[in-house]
């Protein structure tokens, strides 16, 4: 029992060491950054292209913390999600991210994603509903058209 308690908490602490002595020691801090009062933000994620495993985290982080001041906010919301196959990859981020577009429009929120492949949107189950609950659906020049 103790030596199971041992593994579990050194995973943990494995887990939580990028965030507060590692590359995400800045999330662990206060910002000074607050864009209610803009009308257009844009957030470049292409350092976390490819960086592993996390990435698909770190945009599920982001986009968490940028979806719930878009609920607070009387204006209208358009998230325009780009590369979004970084998050259309991880079962969990999918998960988070069905729900998300199932409930934005309550907050009158719309959420565009944008790839290159169409096949990213059939890769997991819940990715499928996501395009399944989408208003528009816009193909260009693909030719997984016929699929």
């Amino acid at each position: 029992m103790a030596t199971d308690i041992e593994v579990r908490a050194t995973e943990l602490l494995g887990q939580l060491r990028p965030f507060v002595d590692g590359h995400y020691t800045n999330l662990a801090q206060k910002t000074d950054f607050d864009f209610r009062d803009e009308d257009v933000i844009y957030l470049d994620l292409s350092q976390q292209e490819g960086s592993g495993g996390d990435s698909g985290l770190m945009m599920q982080l982001l986009f968490s913390l940028v979806y719930e001041r878009a609920k607070e906010t009387p204006k209208n919301v358009v998230f325009v999600v780009d590369e979004a196959r970084y998050l259309l990859r991880e079962a969990k981020s999918l998960e988070f991210l069905g729900q998300r577009i199932r409930h934005s429009r309550h907050f009158d929120t719309s959420i565009r994603f944008l790839t290159q492949n169409v096949r990213d949107f059939f890769s997991h189950e819940e990715a499928e509903s996501i395009i399944n609950n989408s208003a528009m659906t816009v193909l260009h020049r693909t030719e997984e058209i016929d699929e």
